[in-house]
């Protein structure tokens, strides 16, 4: 059987470039240490064509470790092929000891006993049907190589207004003889049965944006493959990818930050992420949620790779940290509060609670005033 190791997604960019290449070393040590014979590279590769420009002799200089123990195969992605002429130039960059396949509407590989039928990405993948794609060949195993939308892997919003992708028909799997198809494009990691063939997203394998998509942990897919048998594909995450964490801080009614919520946020934050905290609560004046945002901003992103102000959900009532009755409110609310370590779950509940109340009891002195 032949291991692969499949990823998509790494965006590499020059202005993130220590924090991709980091994570693209990780990839490289774990297909050495896997003794893989193939790393199947599914699209956006880099974040854009003047990103591949930028980079591709670091990104060359990397893979030399991988030389005459295993292949590189790549076909662009939609963010790879951004800018008016990047197909071509693609094809002119030297990138190293990998196979490009840059042509459309597809280009075929043979080694180890294996087929690839590699697509580079397009905005339309409709005349699939005429491209010619030979059968099988009798005792081979077949793998495509796509980086596109297939909605019955994945049927929710796209999300990328500035770089859609193509949509790939289940039909094609088939038609194409594939074993496993090596997908590109989705950020999270699925995977789904079409007849005769395992199709598998492996997600993104590094945060590139502060998205609920990038939620969870990134990493890459391992499977091995031989001829009319395709293992389990396995999920392996990479440390060095780090997480996307969303936060609510909930704001005091004199519009301090809420202390235990600060130290859980700075307890789970790691090194590699990328986090983004919200500020939410009723408060005197949005000044102080404005002060509020600055001071969580200023504790917790030195423990982060990135640090992004999330949305604002505040209501603003004059006075009312001197109210009694919400004060009452939130001290009640306090002997609620989920015992740490009770999961994400019963904080979201608790602090949608601590919300309505302090919205209802808000509500209650605007009509007594």
């Amino acid at each position: 059987m032949a291991k692969i190791i499949h990823i998509a997604d790494l965006h590499l960019s020059a202005k993130e470039k220590d924090y991709g290449f980091s994570v693209l070393e990780e990839i490289i040590g774990l297909t050495v240490a896997e003794k893989a014979e193939f790393l199947l590279i599914a699209g956006d590769l880099f974040d854009s064509f003047p990103d591949l420009k930028a980079l591709r002799a670091d990104f060359a200089s990397a893979v030399k470790r991988l030389k005459g123990s295993c292949e590189v195969l790549f076909i662009p992605g939609n963010h790879d092929s951004l800018r008016k002429g990047a197909r071509e130039g693609v094809e002119l960059m030297d990138l190293g000891e990998i196979k490009k396949f840059v042509s459309p509407p597809f280009g075929l590989h043979e080694a180890g006993g294996l087929e690839f039928v590699c697509v580079p990405h397009a905005g339309s993948y409709d005349g699939y049907r005429d491209w010619g794609v030979p059968e099988k060949a009798p005792g081979r195993a077949r793998v495509v190589m796509m980086h596109g939308l297939n909605s019955s892997i994945y049927a929710g919003p796209e999300g990328e207004d500035d770089a859609r992708a193509g949509v790939i028909d289940d039909d094609l799997f088939a038609r194409f003889g594939a074993d496993y198809a090596a997908l590109g494009h989705v950020h999270g990691s699925r995977q789904q049965r079409f007849g005769l063939t395992l199709a598998a997203y492996p997600g993104s394998a590094r945060v590139w944006r502060a998205h609920d998509k990038e939620a969870g942990p990134r990493g890459v897919i391992k499977v091995e493959i031989a001829p009319g048998r395709v293992s389990s594909p396995e999920f392996v995450p990479l440390a060095s990818a780090g997480r996307f964490r969303s936060f609510e801080v909930p704001l005091g009614l004199d519009g301090a930050p809420d202390a235990a919520t600060a130290a859980r946020i700075k307890a789970e934050t790691g090194k590699a992420d990328l986090v983004s905290v919200s500020v939410c609560g009723t408060v005197d004046s949005e000044q102080k949620a404005s002060e509020a945002e600055k001071a969580l901003e200023m504790e917790i992103s030195p423990l982060a790779r990135r640090y992004e102000t999330g949305r604002r959900d505040i209501t603003v009532v004059g006075d009312i940290s001197r109210n009694p009755l919400a004060a009452r409110f939130l001290a009640e609310m306090e002997k609620l509060r989920p015992a740490p370590g009770s999961g994400e779950a019963e904080q979201k509940k608790w602090l949608l609670a601590r919300r309505f109340g302090c919205e209802a009891v808000a509500s209650r002195l605007k009509g007594a005033a």
